[in-house]
């Protein structure tokens, strides 16, 4: 049993630094922080999970990006909705590279 758990913690661990990867290699995620209402995190989260019940459904794509992206597209627009909420708007406006990551490792 403890190896299932093993295992699935580090399926988790991986899933996450994929995640934190394309966050840290696409700076516009992190400036996003600092030009958005929080209100886009929920319509982008509704989008990409509508994407994803719709690619499950039909069992075809038009456009070649995996279900994995889809969800790996939530996790960072969850985490980015996370950060916000703890921002106040002074702070996401002199938000820098560092402050960002640190944010997204602290959710």
């Amino acid at each position: 049993m403890e190896k299932g758990i093993q295992h699935t913690i580090r399926q988790y661990d991986e899933a996450f630094s994929k995640c934190r990867e394309i966050f840290v290699k696409n700076p516009r995620l992190w400036h996003f922080l600092a030009n958005v209402a929080s209100k886009i995190y929920h319509d982008q989260l509704y989008i990409k999970a509508k994407r994803i019940r719709t690619i499950d459904e039909k069992c075809t794509q038009k456009v070649a990006e995996s279900i994995e992206g889809e969800f790996e597209a939530c996790v960072n627009y969850g985490i980015m909705a996370l950060i916000q909420l703890q921002l106040d708007d002074r702070e996401a406006i002199e938000l820098t590279e560092t402050h960002a990551m640190q944010l997204f490792d602290d959710q």
